[in-house]
């Protein structure tokens, strides 16, 4: 007969399903007992530690503020030569801080003052005044000499370009300028243009490729200045459009804007070059040097000191002609050697023939640039 234990109820008695359900019961009281004592420890372990955080940043900000600053202990190891002397040397840099600045401020006060002799002393032209008077007479660089054949070779028009380039600033510098224009542009000088004066597009003067009886219609106020005219230029007339040959050929072709005046139709006139000074040699004129004595002349009235003032004093006869005031450098002038316009005023001989040799040597390209240095060479 099988034993039956006594402590267990029998499986299948009421006993045994009311054990069960008291046993699961208290499985079920330990294991929340368990998972609240488990969240209260969690709980109680977060508090400590954010609490201890908070008194160590407690601890370190005030021990911050009430430690004084750290000294160098009196029994520190001594520097060495080396170190002394790099202390020394930064003990020195910071106390010169503000004198290195007041000798900094001087040497700027300084350079400005010698920009300011060097502007005077070179003759360099003041700040523009944008208020100034201005002339209404015309100043026409007639350029249309590319068709049916272009008359110059590509150094010629390189030239060319660079005595356009000068004529607009002189006459934008000048105390009272003209109402300058170009016409006639054909496609390699404005090459030349674009690779020389990129932004000449953007000048303020009037800028045209029509021809010159296309751009000014009105011939009876047309003007073409050419040394070969008869007629003596004595003022420069307000209603009158002034033509100057926009060509640099080194005397190939004669009496070139004469002809083209005459089968046009056109008034010509050179200026009073003669009548007011004696020139050494005879010589070339270029555009921007008819250009330069126009606009002294509006601001002078006076041909001798537009003259004077512009043509190189090398090329005048010392004998007749005094110098004025000092203002004839010959940077001046320095394009007379390009070679310039033959219609316009034709006065030398030895230097046409250094012109030519220049030329054929290829250079001649910056005329300006080559004289301007020479003149500072001298001083």
């Amino acid at each position: 007969m099988r034993s039956i234990n006594a402590s267990k109820p029998v499986f299948g008695s009421p006993f045994f399903s009311m054990f069960q359900m008291s046993e699961c019961a208290m499985s079920k009281r330990t294991q929340k007992q368990e998972a609240k004592s488990r969240i209260e420890f969690l709980f109680c372990f977060c508090f400590c530690f954010l609490f201890s955080l908070n008194s160590m940043a407690d601890a370190s900000s005030s021990s911050s503020l009430t430690q004084p600053t750290p000294t160098p202990a009196a029994d520190a190891a001594p520097l060495s030569r080396n170190a002394l002397k790099r202390q020394r040397k930064e003990e020195a840099w910071l106390a010169g801080a503000e004198e290195r600045k007041k000798m900094r401020k001087e040497k700027k006060k300084e350079r400005k003052e010698k920009d300011r002799e060097k502007e005077t002393n070179t003759g360099r032209p003041p700040k523009i005044d944008k208020d100034r008077p201005t002339s209404s007479v015309r100043i026409v660089i007639d350029c249309d000499f590319e068709q049916p054949e272009n008359k110059m070779n590509p150094a010629e028009v390189k030239s060319m370009a660079k005595q356009l380039n000068r004529s607009y600033a002189q006459n934008r510098r000048a105390m009272i300028p003209a109402q300058l224009s170009f016409c006639g542009l054909g496609p390699e000088l404005k090459d030349s243009m674009d690779k020389s004066q990129k932004d000449w597009k953007q000048w303020k003067v009037e800028i045209s490729e029509k021809n010159l009886l296309d751009a000014i219609p009105d011939k009876d106020n047309i003007v073409y200045l050419t040394a070969d005219s008869p007629t003596i230029l004595e003022d420069l007339e307000d209603t009158k459009a002034y033509i100057i040959g926009g060509i640099v050929d080194r005397n190939r072709y004669k009496n070139l804007c004469f002809k083209r005046a005459e089968a046009a139709g056109l008034k010509t006139a050179q200026l009073p070059i003669g009548e007011y000074i004696q020139m050494a040699s005879r010589k070339v004129l270029t555009v921007n040097q008819v250009v330069e004595i126009m606009v002294k002349y509006l601001e002078t009235k006076d041909w001798q000191a537009s003259f004077l003032h512009v043509i190189p004093q090398r090329k005048i006869n010392p004998k007749d002609n005094k110098k004025v005031d000092g203002d004839n450098d010959e940077d001046e002038g320095g394009e007379g050697e390009d070679g310039g316009n033959n219609d316009v005023n034709k006065v030398g001989d030895k230097d046409n023939v250094n012109e030519s040799a220049e030329s054929k040597e290829g250079v001649n390209d910056n005329l300006d640039e080559g004289e301007n240095g020479l003149d500072e060479g001298k001083r």
